[in-house]
């Protein structure tokens, strides 16, 4: 079998969600905050925005790994669209 034909089968909903608490829960272990929304205040922190509103005043550098994880989700989305598609 292909490793193309092995991705594109459908998967056990079991997998997904436990690969998904793991992360959540290293995350949570390490101190970090997860999701997408978080994203959102580090974007804006970036474009200046604390210079007007003081909930966008943090060091936003801590945050790149976040960042890098935003655009590594829109990436793989592209990519799962224009090769794994049926």
């Amino acid at each position: 079998m292909e490793i193309i034909e092995f991705i594109k089968q459908p998967w056990h909903w079991a997998l997904a969600g436990t690969v998904i608490a793991a992360v959540k829960f290293m995350l949570l272990f390490f101190g970090q905050s997860f999701g997408f929304s978080s994203n959102l205040r580090t974007i804006c922190a970036v474009c200046g925005a604390g210079n007007t509103v003081d909930f966008f005043k943090f060091d936003w550098k801590s945050q790149t790994w976040n960042l890098v994880f935003l655009v590594g989700a829109v990436l793989g989305g592209v990519i799962s669209h224009q090769y794994l598609s049926i």
